[in-house]
């Protein structure tokens, strides 16, 4: 069985953030750009702008995560949990 390099695990870790928190902004951005170009009220404001700080949000915690993976990927700690 051939092991992976930590460089390719830091790598795949770092594509799917990347994906993934990339669309949750590119999808925030789009609807804040939608909203504010055509205006409405203040109800609609307050939705868009709160389902837009959630995702915004989620994609902070993605970043979050990433960075924890890259310190278990340096530790060697990437495989503790199949001990158990």
């Amino acid at each position: 069985m051939q092991k992976t390099t930590k460089s390719k695990k830091r790598l795949g870790a770092a594509l799917s953030a990347l994906v993934v928190g990339g669309f949750l902004v590119l999808t925030a951005l789009c609807m804040l750009a939608d909203y504010f170009g055509g205006g409405g009220t203040w109800g609609e404001t307050v939705i868009i702008v709160v389902c837009a700080g959630i995702f915004f949000l989620i994609a902070g915690g993605i970043a979050l995560a990433l960075a924890q993976r890259w310190k278990e990927i340096e530790k060697g700690e990437e495989d503790e949990a199949r001990k158990y």
